[in-house]
C-alpha cells in the first residue's frame, strides 16, 4: 500500500515548510515502491491543546515529529541545553515555549498527545503505548547524542538519515492494516481537501471506505503503567490554611527567568493531566519556606503543589526525586544551584525513581524490518548486488564466483540481516541483558562461516540502536570464499562511515569443512561477547553426504569455551534438508544441542524457552523448529526466510538473566506445540523474551 500526506494547513516558518517538503519526497520514494506497506504522513496538525510538526502513521508504529531549523555538530541531552555550533557559531537549540530543552519538548507532546489518540478512537491504548518521538534537524548534522539508551522512544537525526531512523521504529503492539487505516482517516477527521495529490497515492481511498467503517470505543488510558499503579486522585484544590505552605507568607520576587519557567511548568501539568494549582519560588532570590528545610535545595526553583495522589507520576515524568510532607509535594527544578543549601536537619530517604518506558513492555517477538536506505543503495546500486531466490545453487558457497556472490548479496544478506538483527534487537530489551552490556565500552564478535557479512551488520544495527557507549568493536570474520570476504569489507567499511561506529573487522580466509580452534590462532586467547553461526553449519553437513552430520554439537563443543563469561552464542540455520537423509536441519540442531546441553554443565540454551526449561530430559530426535522473518527492500517487499536458532550462554550469565518457564504452551512450528508444554493453558511464543518469562 501507498502514501498518503495530509496538510491542514501552511507552516508559519519558511524552513517548516522545506523541511516538510523535503520528507515527503522522501517519504513518498520510500513508500511508493512497497506495494504491501502503507503510511500517512500529516503535517502541522493539532490534537488536542498540542501542536505537532507532524505526524506519520505507518504498519509497524506511530511517529510525532519535531523540526528544528539548526545543523553542524549537536549536542543532546535530557538534562540543559542542546548546542548547535555550525559554522564556528554556537547556538542553543530551542525547544519551543518556556525552558524546555528538545527532549523535554518531545517528552510533553509525546505525553499529552497519548490520551487524546485514543479518546479520538483513532488508535487502541496498547496501539499508542510505544508512541515515538522523532526529533529531525534541516541541515545536515553530526549529532553526539547523549541521551540516555534506555529512553527508546526517541531518536534524533537530520533530513538525511530520516528514513533509515523511521524504518528501525517498530511498536511490539502495532500492526495497523489497511481497516485501522480507514478508521484512522474518519477519527482524526483528515479532510479530504487537505490531501497533498502531489505527494499522495490517492487510489488506496477508493479502497478505503471511512463511512462504513467501525469505529472502536475509546480504551482507558495509563501513561505509567506498573505492577502496583498509583490510584487516579481527584485534583485537590489548595485548602484555604495551605494558601502559601509556609506559616508565615512571604513576598517572592518574579522576574522573567521564573514566568519562563511557570510557563514550562503549565505544560508539564497539562501533559500529566493535572489540573490544580501549583507554585514556584525562586530559591536564588527568595527565602525558602520552613517546610523543606529538612531537604536539599539543588536547583534554582522550588515547585510546590497539594496533589500526592500524583506524585509517581511526576517523578516519573521529570525523572527526578519528588518529596511528600503534610500534604504537599514538591520538588526543585531549573538550572543547578553552585551553591546548594545544606540541611540543618536530617535529609528525606532517597526514593527510587522508575523509568516510565520498562523494557519488558513487548509482549511479541519483531519478526519484520526494512533494510537501511543506505545499505539498500550500497547493496543494489553501487556493489550492483542482485535479488535472484535460487536456493539450490547456493545450498553451498564456498566456490561462488564473483557473479555468484552478487546474487548471493541481494538475495541472501537482507535475510541474514533481518534474523540476526530481530533475534539480538528483542534480545538487549531484556533488563538483565541490557544491564549487563551497559558495563562493557568494548565488544568483541565473531562470525564463522560469515559469508558476505548479513549477520554481522545485522547484529552491529542492533547494538547501535540499543546501546552507545561502545568506544571499539573487534569483529572478526571467517570464510572460505574470497569474493564473499571482499563484499564484506566493502560492506562493513560503508556502515562505519555511515553510522560512524568506531568498528574494526579482522578476515581470515580458510576453507571450512570441520570445526577446530585451530580456526582461531591468528587471535590467541581472544574470548567473544558475541559468536554467530548463521546458515553455514548446514553447508558442511550438506557437502559431508553423511561423514559430518554431527557438526552441530561439533561447533558447540568447540566454540563456546570462547565465550566471554557474559558471552552470547547464536546458532543459526535454515529448514530445509540435505540430500542423503531423511532428516531436516532443525531435527538435527535440536537433537545435538539438547545432547550438547546435558554434557556440557557449563552452558545453557535461552531460545527457545521451552528448549531452555526441557531440552535437557527431550529426547525427540525429530523435533521440527521453525521461525519466520521478513525483511523488505527495494527489490523485494516482505521476502521471507525460515529459520531455526538457539541462543547460548554460559550458566552462570544465563541464571542471572532470570528467564522462567512462563506455564503456557509452546508453538515451535505452525501450530506444532512442544509435547512437554501440551498440557498448559494459554500460549506463547517460544523465541520471544519478556515480562512474561523473566523474573
Amino acid at each position: 500500500m501507498p502514501l498518503l500526506v495530509y496538510r491542514p494547513r501552511n507552516y508559519d516558518q519558511t524552513h517548516e515548510r522545506e523541511e516538510y517538503r523535503n520528507l515527503c519526497v522522501q517519504l513518498k520514494e520510500r513508500y511508493f515502491a512497497s506495494p504491501d506497506e502503507m503510511c500517512i504522513f500529516i503535517g502541522n496538525y493539532n490534537i488536542g491543546d498540542v501542536e505537532l510538526d507532524g505526524i506519520i502513521i505507518k504498519n509497524e508504529g506511530i511517529v510525532v515529529l519535531e523540526f528544528k531549523d539548526y545543523g553542524g555538530a549537536i549536542t543532546a541531552t535530557e538534562n540543559g541545553d542542546w548546542i548547535s555550533i555550525e559554522n564556528d557559531v554556537r547556538s542553543i537549540v530551542k525547544g519551543g515555549a518556556g525552558r524546555k530543552n528538545p527532549y523535554t519538548q518531545a517528552k510533553i507532546n509525546r505525553t499529552a498527545s497519548k490520551p487524546v489518540f485514543v479518546e479520538s478512537g483513532a488508535f487502541s491504548a496498547k496501539e499508542v503505548e510505544r508512541l515515538s518521538s522523532m526529533i529531525v534537524f534541516h541541515r545536515p548534522s553530526e549529532i553526539d547524542n547523549k541521551v540516555s539508551s534506555r529512553i527508546k522512544w526517541l531518536r534524533i537525526c537530520d533530513e538525511r538519515s530520516f528514513i533509515d531512523e523511521l524504518d528501525l521504529i517498530v511498536s511490539p503492539n502495532c500492526d495497523l492494516q489497511q481497516k485501522d487505516f480507514a478508521r484512522i482517516i474518519d477519527r482524526l477527521a483528515l479532510d479530504p481537501d487537505w490531501l497533498c495529490v502531489r505527494y499522495s497515492n490517492v487510489e488506496v481511498l477508493k479502497d478505503i471506505n471511512v463511512e462504513e467503517n467501525d469505529t472502536q470505543a475509546p480504551e482507558e488510558m495509563v501513561l505509567f503503567p506498573d505492577n502496583n499503579p498509583a490510584p487516579v486522585f481527584q485534583e485537590e484544590p489548595l485548602p484555604d490554611d495551605k494558601q502559601s505552605p509556609d506559616p508565615n507568607p512571604v513576598t517572592h520576587q518574579v522576574d522573567e527567568s521564573q514566568q519562563t519557567f511557570v510557563s514550562y511548568m503549565e505544560q508539564v501539568f497539562s501533559a500529566l493531566g493535572i489540573g490544580g494549582r501549583f507554585e514556584v519560588i525562586d530559591v536564588k532570590n527568595n527565602s525558602v519556606p520552613s517546610w523543606v528545610e529538612s531537604s536539599q535545595a539543588t536547583n534554582e526553583f522550588l515547585v510546590a503543589a497539594a496533589c500526592t495522589g500524583f506524585k509517581k507520576k511526576i517523578e516519573r515524568f521529570l525523572s527526578r526525586p519528588v518529596f511528600e510532607r503534610d500534604g504537599i509535594i514538591y520538588w526543585f527544578d531549573g538550572e543547578p544551584l553552585e551553591k546548594h543549601f545544606d540541611s540543618a536537619h536530617i535529609a528525606p530517604a532517597q526514593e527510587q525513581i522508575v523509568h516510565p518506558e520498562s523494557r519488558m513492555e513487548q509482549n511479541r517477538l519483531k519478526t519484520t524490518t526494512r533494510l537501511p536506505s543506505w545499505l539498500d543503495h550500497f547493496i543494489f546500486e553501487e556493489l550492483k548486488g542482485s535479488w535472484d531466490a535460487d536456493h539450490e545453487k547456493f545450498e553451498s558457497n564456498l566456490l561462488s564466483s564473483q557473479d555468484d556472490n552478487l546474487v548471493y548479496l541481494g538475495t541472501y544478506f537482507p535475510r541474514s540481516y533481518a534474523d540476526t538483527f530481530c533475534i539480538f534487537d528483542n534480545l538487549f530489551s531484556v533488563d538483565s541483558c541490557h544491564s549487563s552490556l551497559e558495563q562493557k565500552d568494548s565488544l568483541k564478535i565473531l562470525s564463522i562461516g560469515c559469508g558476505t557479512g548479513g549477520d554481522i551488520i545485522g547484529l552491529l544495527t542492533a547494538l547501535l540502536r540499543n546501546f552507545t557507549q561502545f568506544s571499539d568493536i573487534s569483529v572478526y570474520a571467517i570464510d572460505g570464499n574470497p569474493y564473499a570476504l571482499s563484499i564484506l569489507e566493502s560492506v562493513f567499511d560503508r556502515f562505519c562511515i555511515t553510522t560512524k561506529c568506531n568498528a574494526h573487522l579482522y578476515v581470515k580466509q580458510t576453507v571450512i569443512d570441520s570445526f577446530s580452534t585451530d580456526f582461531l590462532s591468528d587471535w590467541p586467547g581472544v574470548e567473544f561477547d558475541f559468536i554467530v553461526s548463521s546458515k553455514m553449519i548446514g553447508e558442511i553437513i550438506s557437502s559431508g553426504n553423511g561423514t559430518k552430520d554431527n557438526a552441530y554439537y561439533d561447533f558447540g563443543k568447540t566454540f563456546l569455551p570462547k565465550l566471554s563469561p557474559s558471552g552470547l552464542c547464536l546458532i543459526l540455520d535454515v529448514t530445509t534438508k540435505p540430500l542423503h537423509t531423511s532428516l531436516f536441519f532443525p531435527h538435527m540442531m535440536s537433537d545435538q544441542l539438547n545432547r550438547l546441553m546435558r554434557e556440557e554443565d557449563d552452558y545453557e540454551v535461552l531460545v527457545p524457552i521451552c528448549c531452555s526449561q526441557f531440552g535437557k530430559i527431550c529426547q525427540n530426535p525429530r523435533c521440527f523448529q521453525q521461525k519466520e522473518f521478513s525483511i523488505s527492500h527495494s527489490r523485494k517487499s516482505s521476502d521471507k526466510c525460515r529459520v531455526a536458532y538457539r541462543l547460548i550462554a554460559r550458566r552462570e550469565f544465563a541464571q542471572s538473566m532470570g528467564i522462567v518457564f512462563p506455564g503456557k504452551r509452546m508453538s515451535v512450528y505452525e501450530g506444532t506445540v512442544c509435547p512437554y508444554t501440551n498440557g498448559f493453558q494459554g500460549e506463547v511464543d517460544p523465541y520471544r523474551l519478556n515480562g512474561d518469562n523473566i523474573v
